[in-house]
């Protein structure tokens, strides 16, 4: 099979999901249980990989110091919670913080 092969495939089966979920999403209303159900499992997803990547990195990131890392993240998440959660800034404070420190060599 050819790699060009194998990365349309790879697109469709992701695309054939969200394109399901986007149909469904779009009939549920955004009050029901499974609405709030479905955005929770969402959620907890999304730590869980945040977590792994934070804790168990891989690549150039696993060279670096947990410390730094936990650092960086605390900074990020308190920036978003004091300046009215703000996504972008809270994600520059954490970049900041964490090259800082990896510049330092903390």
């Amino acid at each position: 099979m050819s790699i060009t092969l194998l990365i349309v495939l790879s697109a469709l089966a992701t695309y054939v999901w969200r394109a399901g979920g986007v149909i469904i999403g779009a009939r549920l209303p955004v009050q029901s249980a499974l609405f709030h159900w479905l955005s929770c499992v969402a959620f907890a997803l999304l730590a869980g990989l945040m977590s792994r990547v934070l804790v168990f990195p891989a690549g150039v990131l696993a060279e670096t110091s947990l410390s730094a890392r936990l650092a960086a993240m605390v900074v990020g998440f308190s920036i978003f919670l004091l300046l009215g959660r703000r996504v972008v800034l809270a994600t520059l404070a954490a970049a900041t913080v964490f090259g800082m420190l990896i510049y330092t060599g903390f």
